[in-house]
This record gives structure tokens, sequence and C-alpha cells, in this order.
């Protein structure tokens, strides 16, 4: 009935697939967990490899690293039931009826997908005060909000899918770094017949990072996003930030923000590093940062 998917780096997944285990057997269904650890040679391995003792849960180690999406598209492929369920390794599940609300969405047929939303903690640490309440503000709005942004607000851990889903579409391979592999799917979806639902069934994202890594990730991501935009592979109008890279380029002040976006760089970069969560000031420097890398740089 039910694949449970679970990519992997470096990371100690025992107590989250242990979790999903004892969830999954009191239901009393065929299930099956694969997890893909991609290449990481991670001392974490040692116990993860343990998790081969428990039916239906099968550990695999990559020979050679190939990033999030060519590591779901394994995981995929080796799927043997008609419904998937896609959780990244870094995660908590809290509700000990978590599984039994995507065996509910399975048995109803309320949707071709359908994704559960994820928490993050709050945290009172100054460094980690941008990606918390990113999360929380942008990322991760209320389930309402969610819903009226559809696809928009679709992301890939934690969802539910059919896996007829995948037979026009799949994760891009060629999207081996971090960031927006889960906009261009989502976009891709969005265009065909399949019917999206938002449920409040959270994960729980338990490690958050700090600000300088976050701000790092994100730039990767745009630079993702960059070739996404110049290779017309997704509309302006499906991501925010995209939308007002095209407005300001119609009067080319494009060109201008990407031009002074060095002299300024640091200077924002170290307001939000030391614990400013101001989202209208990521979100400029993000805007510059996407100016600078694509008409400047060239990215």
């Amino acid at each position: 009935m039910l694949s449970i998917l679970i990519p992997c780096y470096d990371t100690d997944v025992t107590v989250l697939v242990r979790e999903l285990h004892s969830q999954a057997t009191r239901e009393r269904l065929p299930f099956e967990i694969l997890i893909s650890d991609d290449a990481s040679k991670s001392l974490h391995n040692e116990k993860n490899r343990s998790l081969n003792d428990l039916e239906n849960v099968y550990f695999h180690e990559l020979d050679e690293n190939k990033g999030l999406s060519n590591n779901r598209n394994t995981l995929i492929g080796k799927s043997c039931y008609e419904h998937l369920l896609l959780i990244d390794g870094d995660s908590t599940i809290r509700n000990n009826k978590y599984f039994r609300k995507y065996i509910d969405c399975i048995r109803s047929n309320i949707s071709d997908i359908v994704y559960g939303g994820r928490e993050h903690p709050a945290t009172s640490v100054k460094s980690k005060k941008l990606r918390a309440t990113y999360a929380r503000m942008i990322e991760e709005p209320y389930l309402t909000t969610r819903k009226k942004k559809g696809f928009k607000s679709l992301h890939f851990n934690n969802t539910l899918i059919k896996k007829t889903c995948f037979d026009r579409y799949t994760f891009d391979a060629t999207i081996r770094t971090y960031g927006h592999e889960d906009t261009l799917l989502a976009y891709q979806l969005s265009t065909a017949e399949y019917h999206l639902e938002h449920i409040e069934n959270p994960v729980f994202a338990s490690d958050i990072d700090d600000a300088e890594l976050f701000i790092s990730k994100t730039e990767q991501g745009l630079k993702n996003l960059s070739h996404l935009y110049c290779e017309k592979l997704i509309p302006t109008e499906f991501v925010r930030l995209l939308t007002y890279y095209s407005a300001i380029s119609v009067i080319r002040l494009n060109l201008l923000l990407g031009y002074i976006f060095p002299s300024i760089q640091g200077r924002l970069k170290k307001y939000l590093i030391l614990g400013n969560p101001n989202m209208t000031a990521f979100a400029f420097y993000k805007l510059l940062y996407f100016c600078h890398s694509k008409d400047v740089k060239r990215v």
C-alpha cells in the first residue's frame, strides 16, 4: 500500500525510522521503508545499518554522491507500492497518529498529493533566529495560507504522493546542490491535472542552521533559481522573487542593484547574522544577490 522513502546524508535516522516502523506496523497494512544515504561515508551509518534487521526496512548506501534530486529519484524507482511518502532523514515524528492521518488520506482518496507541513523549533539563540523566523513566517505558513498558495507552498519533505505522478515528471537530476529542486517539481506538477491537498500533519525539523550557513545555502539556491529562470523552466509568477525581479528589470533597476550589491553585501549580511531576523531585509538581500549573480556574474 505505502512506500516510505527517506533520503539522507550524514544523519542518524534510526529514531525516525523506528517510530515510522512502529506506527506502520500497528496499522497492519502492506508497507516498506526505503532509506538511501547519499555516499556520506558517515559514522552514523554504523547505527543506520541496524535498521535492516526490522521487517520491511531497507537501508542502502550509495557508492557515489548524486545529490538530493538523484537520491530521491533512485528511491522512487526502487519503491513497489502505489503511494509514496517522502520524508527527509533529519525529520522527527512527534505525533503518534502521524501515520494514521496519511492512511486515512489514502483510504478516502482525497488527492493525488497531500502535504502535511513542517514545524521548526523556536529559539532564543541569536545566530539561529534568521532560519527559525524564515521557516515560521515565509517557508511554512499556517495551514490556511498554505491552502491559498496551493502548489507554491508544496515541499517534498513530508509529502504523500501517488507514484503515477512521477510517470511524467521527476526531480531534476541536474540540480545537485541545495535549493529549488522542490520549486521546479511543484510547478511542473501544477501544470498537470493533479490535485493537491494541504493538511495539518507536520514533521518536526529538530536542527536549525545558524544564520551564516543558512545565508550560504540560500545563495546556492538562488544560483539554481537563476538557472531555472534563464532556461525558462519556471514562470516568474510562480516565485515571488522572480516576480519582483521581472518588475524591476523593466526599468533596468536590476542592473543597478546588481552593481551596488558587492559594496553593501558585507553590512547587510552582518546585520542578518547578528540576530536580526528581519524578513524584509532578508528578502532585499536575496533580490540583490539574485540581480548580481544573474546580471553581473552571469552564473
